[in-house]
């Protein structure tokens, strides 16, 4: 299957014969796959080598950056620069907890690990997750996340008109969803390696992927709908006690959830570099009153390419590896 990950398997198996052929101590390398437009921070090599040889259990760890969209972004339209805004900010929060996290993207991981693991696939739409698993279940579960708090910086998605940008963004979407495929062959790993993973660490991070594959085209539903849906579906609902408070417990968790997402544009503001010139300075408020349009851009370019790659995928149906359009200027 064309794509990054049978491009990485094999660039793998060359750079394999290098190393042996130039006659390099394989216990001092690493590997960093990295995104064609990810420009890396000055000090992450210097970053990851020090963690690399400081740490412990350096052949079991995987290394993963803060990963911003943010090379384009006054460039693209708006609901593109919600959705990235979105990704960028949670790739940092990530950086707090990578214990239940996964690689995505731009990563890095011993030469070891890699070549014990098999390196990459050269069947598979998402490379990340999937090169995840083949370590965790090659190491017996004792494969690890490790924070690097250096930014790398990526492009938003770009085409050459405003509607390709945004259909480019649903494509690269849909095949991120695509990544649910990762779940089964987790569990079909378990199920033949049960004596040599511990359950309770499979089960720790199969409900970590889980939450983050399977609920991924539902959270908008849930979010937006859940407490309206009952009482529509049963009218004796809503006179109940359950029913009646309901709808106020709903409202006071999502304002306080919209009273804390002044931190997310905050945050945005400090990270994001400085306004160009092409962008006006009487479009500035535009980038904060853009957030009321998440509903509406979480639901088309998160919610529905998630329940089109599912759906695919339950139709038996298959996906084409599709490079997302991104432009330089």
């Amino acid at each position: 299957m064309a794509g990054k990950s049978s491009n990485l398997a094999y660039a793998g198996k060359k750079v394999k014969t290098f190393i042996e052929e130039a006659g390099y101590d394989k216990n001092y390398v690493t590997a960093t796959s990295c995104d064609a437009d990810v420009s890396t921070h000055p000090k992450y090599f210097a970053l990851l080598t020090y963690q690399f040889l400081a740490g412990k259990d350096r052949y079991r760890k995987i290394w993963q950056a803060a990963i911003l969209f943010y090379n384009n972004i006054w460039r693209v339209p708006m609901p593109v620069r919600i959705v990235h805004t979105v990704y960028s900010i949670n790739g940092i929060a990530q950086l707090m907890a990578p214990g239940g996290n996964f690689n995505y993207s731009t990563y890095s991981l011993s030469w070891k690990l890699l070549e014990k693991a098999g390196f990459w696939d050269v069947d598979v739409v998402p490379e990340d997750w999937h090169l995840f698993f083949k370590a965790f279940f090659v190491e017996r579960g004792e494969v690890y996340l490790e924070s690097l708090f250096v930014p790398l910086y990526a492009d938003a998605v770009e085409g050459q008109t405003y509607w390709e940008s945004l259909k480019a963004q649903y494509t690269q979407n849909r095949r991120w969803a695509w990544g649910v495929t990762d779940i089964s062959y987790a569990v079909t790993k378990f199920l033949n390696n049960k004596d040599r993973v511990p359950a309770a660490t499979f089960f720790a991070r199969f409900i970590r992927a889980s939450e983050q594959h399977i609920l991924w085209p539902v959270n908008w539903w849930i979010i937006t709908l859940g407490a309206a849906l009952p009482p529509l579906l049963n009218v004796s609902f809503r006179y109940t006690t359950l029913g009646f408070y309901l709808p106020r417990i709903a409202s006071l968790i999502l304002t306080l959830c919209g009273a804390f997402f002044i931190f997310v544009i905050v945050i945005d503001y400090l990270m994001k570099p400085p306004r160009p010139e092409y962008f006006k300075k009487s479009l500035l408020p535009l980038t904060v009153i853009q957030y009321i349009l998440l509903p509406i851009t979480g639901f088309f370019f998160s919610s529905l390419p998630g329940m089109d790659a599912h759906t695919r995928l339950l139709l038996g149906k298959r996906l084409e590896y599709k490079v997302t359009e991104k432009r330089t200027q």
